[in-house]
């Protein structure tokens, strides 16, 4: 790895160029992504921004609205974070607002998530209802039913009938991290229930009979990648699942799910952990082996057109997939001591050099220096830290 000063150095200089990009931008779900790994350069390389972090956060905030799901999770799993970091009084000598206004913002995300995306199918049309039923329960979608102010699943769809990815895998995944953080956070049984619920629908679809139509694309024995949405709605395949799909940001989101689930388990399931550890375990071998060249590490499958034809916006996978990374290394010690053999550290060497691999779609400013950032946060903590002994249980949270 290069020296480990050289890394700080590089993680600062970004995050410096990427407070910028965050002020000026206006995504909501983009905004969200970056601020998680805003709040990860804190906590890994200098605790002292912490208050520049959470005033960049609040005052973006407020000025901001989604129109899926999924935007309101983005912002509700990095304000979870943030919930439990230590900040400055602000002002001097009075006591700080930024805890208990991330916590606000946190259970504000959720309400919307969990009051609707797990509901569109219920709310639509029965003509809606005939076309576009679940082929499993327990799932959730991004958009919602005619008249909804999230009127973008069954009412808006793209040319051929594809469903504006309404049971994609990025919305079940932040659904799971969303309810799984709450989970650890709070310790509400509400909220693991609703995980629980999440990952049953995950893992029906991962087993789903026909393997070309699997949620799980296993591909040799203990490697495997998650498709991008399921394929089955209505009895009938959606025209824009595509078999050979694969989104580096839902790999991370679904690690990020196992690894919490793992540490919700703790020691008293070892069967269950042992079963969460080896999918996560074969998720990670599937983005070195398949969803990488050379082992740098792609947004989307190499090969194939960014998912929805949308690259500025899935660019963002490799910098989700590497936070992620960075969360499985802090929060899980069997994972951890995988990432800190010296193969796996030449992983991340060969993303620090080039986490760009395809300059055709270049990303916009904001997305690379996030990407960047999260590529180098991750090898500084495996380059510099020792991770605790393996042994079959979840690292505390």
């Amino acid at each position: 790895m290069p020296d480990s000063d050289d890394l700080q150095q590089q993680a600062t200089q970004t995050y410096e160029q990427l407070k910028g990009n965050f002020q000026s931008d206006t995504s909501m779900w983009r905004l969200g992504n970056t601020l998680d790994t805003l709040l990860d350069y804190v906590a890994e390389v200098d605790p002292t921004a912490a208050g520049e972090v959470a005033e960049l956060a609040m005052d973006k905030f407020q000025m901001l609205d989604g129109a899926w799901f999924d935007d309101y999770a983005w912002w509700g799993i990095a304000s979870v974070k943030a919930s439990q970091m230590q900040f400055p009084a602000v002002p001097p000598n009075k006591p700080g607002p930024y805890t208990w206004n991330f916590k606000r913002i946190a259970q504000s995300m959720w309400g919307i998530m969990d009051g609707n995306a797990p509901y569109a199918w219920e709310r639509a049309t029965p003509a809606d209802q005939t076309a576009y039923s679940p082929r499993y329960e327990g799932g959730v979608w991004n958009g919602d039913w005619p008249g909804s102010r999230w009127n973008a699943g069954f009412a808006v769809q793209e040319e051929g009938g594809g469903l504006s990815g309404i049971q994609n895998t990025v919305t079940n995944g932040l659904y799971l991290v969303l309810a799984s953080r709450l989970y650890l956070a709070s310790g509400t049984e509400a909220y693991l229930n609703s995980a629980r619920r999440e990952f049953g629908f995950l893992h029906t679809w991962f087993d789903h009979p026909d393997p070309a139509l699997r949620l799980l694309d296993r591909q040799g024995e203990h490697a495997a990648l998650v498709r991008e949405r399921v394929s089955v709605v209505g009895g009938a395949t959606d025209p824009y699942f595509q078999a050979n799909l694969h989104w580096a940001g839902d790999q991370g989101l679904v690690l990020g799910g196992l690894v919490d689930l793992m540490s919700a388990m703790g020691p008293t399931h070892p069967d269950d952990y042992q079963a969460l550890l080896a999918l996560a375990r074969t998720i990670m071998k599937g983005v070195r082996t398949n969803l990488s060249v050379l082992d740098v590490l792609n947004p989307w499958t190499p090969g194939q057109n960014a998912p929805g034809g949308d690259p500025a916006d899935y660019f963002t996978g490799i910098g989700v997939y590497m936070r992620y990374l960075l969360y499985a290394f802090r929060n899980n010690p069997d994972l951890a001591a995988d990432m800190a053999a010296e193969d796996y550290q030449s992983f991340l060497l060969a993303n620090v050099a080039n986490p760009y691999p395809d300059p055709s779609y270049p990303p916009d400013s904001m997305t690379e220096n996030t990407n960047k950032l999260a590529v180098l946060l991750a090898a500084i903590a495996v380059s510099a830290a020792s991770p605790a002994p393996a042994g079959g249980g979840a690292a505390a949270t």
